[in-house]
């Protein structure tokens, strides 16, 4: 409810005052020297970690967004962009942590076919109107520090 408040703020500073303004939608961001924390993270309670959708960003991205907003001229006021890294922090895949915690959901997405660990977020807005393009996993990450 804070977010939409938010934007809806943004958007009538933009009615009333002509600024231009947009919204980031951050999942939690991670620091490079913060990933061995995830194995602990994801020990916690399965349900609390489901409302996540299991998103977070790299520090690194989240920074890029950022100065890419800053360059952007051609939002709508308030527009909301969700920002996260491409994949989750889980170690299952996507379509299994849906199928387990949202069984209810019907429609998904041929994404989670194609890459197993794809984010349960849509950030294609994000990449079509801002340029945003995540360049940061915690999996490459992992990868590159192990001897």
């Amino acid at each position: 409810m804070s977010k939409l408040l938010g934007e809806e703020i943004c958007r009538a500073a933009s009615r009333k005052y002509g600024i231009q303004t947009l919204c980031l939608r951050f999942c939690w961001i991670w620091f490079e020297d913060t990933y061995h924390h995830r194995k602990g993270v994801l020990k916690g309670d399965s349900d609390a970690l489901a409302k996540t959708l299991w998103g977070y960003v790299d520090v690194r991205d989240a920074a890029q967004v950022c100065r890419l907003a800053l360059e952007h001229v051609d939002a709508a006021p308030g527009d909301p962009f969700f920002i996260t890294a491409e994949d989750t922090f889980a170690d299952k895949p996507s379509l299994e942590l849906i199928r387990k915690h949202y069984p209810t959901v019907s429609k998904i997405s041929d994404a989670f076919l194609l890459e197993k660990n794809a984010s349960l977020f849509d950030i294609s807005k994000a990449r079509k109107k801002l340029g945003y393009a995540p360049k940061h996993t915690w999996r490459a990450t992992v990868r590159s520090k192990k001897p």
